[in-house]
């Protein structure tokens, strides 16, 4: 039985199968997983917007108890939490035609980045910064699938099920960003962003 069992110690599906049964404890070890990370996203996806952030995240948690219901225990949580951001953010673009500022200054983790000893001889303040500047230039789809992927760890065929587009779709869309950072940056070190997928 749930009631007997600690929330934190349960896995996010157990949790939603729990909240589905209404037991909104499981919502509140769900937001103190995730609510950071979400946040983290919004901000990104609004154009450094904390604010609107702040107000999204709270709106996506809502989201997921209104529609606990019609979580699929079959896909990973994480997966299925993007999508609901994922969704709302869309909107957002469609509503407010947020388009040019949503990636400034992005500081992308370290796995997002070339190995140390590809990178020799470079700033790592200026290349980050060049890739920053640069990625605020591709459209919202592009640039999610680049956070996904390569903030998140999300795995392609994740990533698909985010967008709700077929696997070549991004594929398609993350090689595009490669090589439209290639482009930007030739004049730093063109081969390390051609067409890689583990940047």
């Amino acid at each position: 039985m749930f009631r007997r069992t600690k929330y934190r110690d349960l896995s996010d599906e157990a949790l939603m199968a729990a909240l589905q049964k209404g037991r909104q404890k499981a919502l509140g070890e769900l937001y103190h997983r995730y609510h950071e990370r979400m946040r983290f996203y919004f901000y990104r996806m609004t154009g450094q917007d904390a604010e609107l952030a702040r107000d999204f995240c709270q709106d996506l948690f809502v989201k997921l108890s209104e529609k606990a219901d019609r979580y699929d225990p079959r896909r990973t949580f994480l997966t299925w939490l993007y999508s609901l951001a994922h969704n709302m953010c869309k909107n957002h673009y469609r509503h407010t035609a947020v388009q040019s500022e949503a990636w400034e200054e992005l500081r992308q983790a370290e796995s997002s980045l070339p190995a140390a000893s590809v990178l020799a001889g470079i700033d790592e303040g200026l290349f980050r910064t060049r890739i920053d500047r640069t990625l605020r230039h591709l459209d919202p789809e592009r640039r999610s699938v680049f956070l996904l992927r390569h903030r998140e760890g999300l795995s392609l065929q994740e990533i698909a099920t985010i967008q709700q587009c077929p696997l070549g779709t991004v594929k398609s869309r993350l090689h595009y960003a490669h090589r439209f950072l290639a482009q930007q940056l030739a004049d730093l070190k063109p081969e390390i962003l051609a067409d890689n997928d583990t940047l």
